[in-house]
C-alpha cells in the first residue's frame, strides 16, 4: 500500500541510503526531533532498564546503538554498532562481540535482531560473553493483527513470516531486514530456539506500543498528533492490558543466561 505523499517525511527512508553516513545521521535527527518518536524510544529504554534489575554487577552493552540515546536513560551502557558512522564507543557486529568470555552482565537491543544476518551466531556470542545469571533484553517488532497490517503496508522493511531465521547475503546493515524474524524465532520456532540454545531461557515476552509508535509516524511518516499528547497516549496504553496482543506493534523479550 502506497503512503500518501503528504504523509511522507522529506528525509524518510524512501529518500535516503539507509546504510550511508547521511542516512545514519538523518535517522538520529529524526528520533530526537519527532517528539512522539523520541518518547517511544525513551519508553523502550525504560523497559530495557527495568527488565534487567536482576542481572549481576558488571559491564552492560547495547548491540546496534545506531541513532539512539540509551546512555541518557541507562547511564554507563557501552554502545556498540556495526556502522562506524553512528559513532559508537565500540564498532562491532553482534555476530562477533569483542568482549572476553563471561565478562558481561547483560546486553540491550532495540530493533536490531531482525537486521542480524545470522541470529544463531549472535545467540552463541551472547552465551559466550554473558555471565550466568545475566542476560539480554530486546525490543523487537511483534506479529499482531495490527502490527502485521502496519509493517506489511506502511513500513520500508520486509515483514515475511514464511522465511527462516537468516537474511540473504549482500544487503547493508540497515537496509537488509525482515521484521518478522523475532516472531519466527520466539513464537513460530520457539521449540527449535530452546533446543539450539538451552543456556538461554525465555523469561517473558510482553507486547506493547499499540498507539504511540503509530501516532509518531515512525521513521516513514509525519507525526499525527502534537507531542503534548504523549502523556495521554502512555496512560491509554497502560490501560490496554491484554489488548496489546492484538494491537501492539512491538514486544519486549527477556532472556536469562543459565
Amino acid at each position: 500500500m502506497k503512503i500518501p505523499g503528504w504523509l511522507h517525511l522529506p528525509a524518510g527512508p524512501a529518500s535516503l541510503d539507509l546504510d550511508s553516513p547521511e542516512g545514519v545521521q538523518a535517522r538520529a535527527r529524526m528520533i530526537r526531533d519527532k517528539g512522539l518518536l523520541k518518547k517511544f524510544y525513551e519508553n523502550c529504554y525504560l523497559q530495557l532498564r527495568d527488565a534487567s534489575t536482576d542481572f549481576p554487577a558488571g559491564p552492560r552493552i547495547e548491540i546496534g546503538s545506531g541513532g539512539g540515546f540509551i546512555r541518557e536513560v541507562i547511564p554507563g551502557v557501552i554502545e556498540t554498532d556495526v556502522m562506524e558512522s553512528s559513532h559508537p564507543q565500540v564498532v562491532a557486529s553482534g555476530m562477533k562481540i569483542p568482549f572476553r568470555s563471561q565478562s558481561l552482565a547483560g546486553l540491550y537491543s532495540l530493533n536490531v535482531i531482525h537486521h542480524i544476518p545470522d541470529p544463531d551466531a549472535f545467540f552463541r556470542e551472547l552465551v559466550r560473553t554473558v555471565k550466568p545469571g545475566g542476560g539480554i533484553v530486546l525490543v523487537e517488532p511483534a506479529n499482531t493483527p495490527m502490527s502485521s497490517f502496519i509493517f506489511r503496508n506502511f513500513h520500508h522493511e520486509d515483514f515475511d513470516t514464511s522465511k527462516d531465521w537468516t537474511l540473504p547475503p549482500g544487503g547493508g546493515p540497515m537496509s537488509n531486514a525482515n521484521q518478522a524474524i523475532p516472531w519466527i524465532i520466539f513464537f513460530r520456532d520457539r521449540a527449535l530456539f530452546e533446543k539450539k540454545h538451552p543456556e538461554l531461557k525465555i523469561r517473558f515476552v510482553r507486547h506493547h506500543s499499540s498507539l504511540g509508535y503509530i501516532l509518531s509516524g515512525g521513521v516513514s511518516m509525519r507525526q499525527f498528533l502534537p507531542t503534548s499528547f504523549s502523556g495521554a497516549i502512555r496512560t491509554t496504553e497502560s490501560l490496554m492490558g491484554g489488548l496489546h496482543k492484538l494491537f501492539g506493534l512491538f514486544m519486549t523479550i527477556k532472556l536469562k543466561r543459565v
